[in-house]
């Protein structure tokens, strides 16, 4: 080929190497098909064969917990209600306790303005009495939270074996009905509303 040749030919030659450029850096996008064997290996993944792997893998890795919540909307909302009750019972409880203190230390007030003398009269009988069974509601509350509020909250941060529908439903029942029919009614410092401590226990998933 002589000089004059070569020259003719450079414009087609860089045209064909800019064009090669282009349909590599394209099959490389995803945006054109059918020319990968030209510029990969076979074995290459394009972008949208790589996006799909990894959301099998994502999906793959999902907790059996978020499965549930997932895939089963009866059973989420079961468990956000579980959720709910949880905080309901807790918020409810330390607003129970705080009043309950504040119960207590005026009993106590009460009591040390009847003197020392007073021991044994039926005002000092009445107020130990009141501020016993005080304590009495204090500790039920504690108690309770103990055996039934706290695991609860544990078995639901369980990623791996979570709780069937069927508990939570049952938890929700229960504590509902606890806070309306026993915790929460207004306090009566003479005759508590809370007589015996609560030992309840969960039910095993065997």
């Amino acid at each position: 080929m002589t000089l004059e040749d070569n020259e003719k030919t450079r414009p087609n030659r860089a045209r064909e190497s800019d064009q090669k450029i282009d349909d590599f850096n394209a099959e490389l996008s995803g945006t054109v098909a059918g020319r990968q064997s030209r510029f990969l290996p076979a074995d290459h993944e394009s972008r949208p064969d790589i996006r799909a792997k990894k959301a099998r893998k994502a999906e793959a890795q999902l907790t059996a917990l978020q499965a549930l919540l997932y895939d089963d909307p009866a059973y989420a909302a079961a468990y956000a209600e579980a959720g709910s009750t949880i905080a309901d019972f807790e918020d409810r409880m330390n607003e129970r306790l705080r009043k309950i203190d504040e119960q207590v230390e005026n009993i106590d007030e009460k009591l040390e303005a009847l003197g020392p003398n007073a021991a044994g009269s039926e005002a000092h009988k009445r107020l130990i009495k009141d501020r016993e069974g005080l304590h009495r509601q204090q500790q039920d509350l504690l108690d309770y939270h103990h055996a039934t509020i706290q695991p609860m909250k544990d078995r639901m941060a369980d990623q791996g074996s979570p709780l069937n529908k069927d508990k939570l439903d049952e938890f929700n029942e229960k504590v509902q009905s606890d806070m309306k029919h026993r915790f929460f009614e207004p306090i009566g410092a003479a005759e508590p509303v809370i007589r015996q401590t609560v030992d309840i226990k969960l039910p095993s998933l065997g």
